[in-house]
């Protein structure tokens, strides 16, 4: 969101849709309780957890919330936090009441359909001219 400071803002809802996805939501919000929440988020992009075993998921959150410098007990606690639990299940809960049944992304409530050759930036340019406009 760097090339809209002032226009545009980044808002992450968990919406765990697989038990992995779940691991993750739970790992993204304990490292947020450390404000770490988006350095964690890109950690673990490129990861592949649909592969792996529930044991082997935790172990990777937990490698990557050492490797960001988190306090390790801390985020093993929070995992499994009533709070953080308690987070997502809201989160899901006040998606499908919106209608969004699937992740994604959105833009003052519209779902943004990406097509090939199209890319995030120009659409929120697009919808900025819109909003100017009217």
């Amino acid at each position: 969101m760097q090339y809209y400071p002032r226009n545009v803002r980044m808002v992450y809802h968990p919406f765990p849709f697989s038990e992995p996805g779940l691991a993750v939501a739970r790992g993204l919000e304990a490292a947020g309780q450390q404000g770490k929440f988006w350095e964690m988020h890109d950690r673990l992009l490129n990861v592949n957890f649909s592969e792996m075993s529930d044991a082997d998921v935790e172990t990777e959150l937990i490698n990557v919330a050492e490797g960001l410098g988190l306090d390790v007990e801390g985020f093993k606690e929070s995992l499994d936090s009533l709070a953080v639990k308690d987070k997502i299940d809201m989160a899901k809960q006040q998606a499908f009441a919106r209608g969004v049944l699937r992740p994604g992304v959105y833009m003052d409530g519209k779902e943004v359909v990406f097509t090939p050759g199209i890319d995030l930036r120009s659409i929120i340019d697009k919808e900025l001219k819109r909003n100017l406009r009217g």
